[in-house]
C-alpha cells in the first residue's frame, strides 16, 4: 500500500474519531442542558466532578448526563491516540506504534495515579 494511502486512511479514522466523540458530547450535553432547564434546576450546579460520576452513571439525572458528555469530550483526544495506535500496529510501522503506547501509557498514568 502507498503511503499517501496510509496517511489517507489514518487521517479519515482519526477526523471520525474527533467527529463522534465531539457530536455525542455536544448532544448529551445539550440533552442535558435542556433537561435541566425544563427541571427548573440551577445550571450553575451543572456538573458532576468526574469521581463521582460512574457511581451516578444510571441515574436518570440531567446532571449526570451533562456530565458525562463533558467526560466524553475530555476522552476524545484520547480515543484519537488509540485509533492512530491500532492503524500503526495493522500498518507494521513501530516507531509510532511505539510511540503511540508510550503516549497512552502516560496518560493513563496521569488519570489513575492521584495528583501530590
Amino acid at each position: 500500500m502507498k503511503e499517501k494511502q496510509k496517511d489517507g486512511k489514518l487521517y479519515t479514522w482519526i477526523s471520525l474519531g474527533f467527529q463522534s466523540g465531539v457530536f455525542i458530547s455536544l448532544g448529551l450535553v445539550a440533552i442535558g442542558l435542556i433537561t435541566l432547564s425544563i427541571s427548573g434546576d440551577k445550571i450553575a450546579d451543572a456538573v458532576i466532578p468526574l469521581s463521582e460520576l460512574p457511581q451516578r452513571l444510571f441515574s436518570p439525572d440531567a446532571k449526570v448526563i451533562s456530565s458525562l458528555g463533558i467526560a466524553i469530550l475530555l476522552l476524545t483526544p484520547i480515543l484519537q491516540v488509540v485509533i492512530a495506535a491500532t492503524r500503526f500496529a495493522s500498518y507494521r510501522d513501530r516507531r509510532y506504534l511505539g510511540i503511540s503506547l508510550a503516549l497512552l501509557c502516560m496518560v493513563a498514568l496521569s488519570l489513575f495515579l492521584p495528583a501530590t
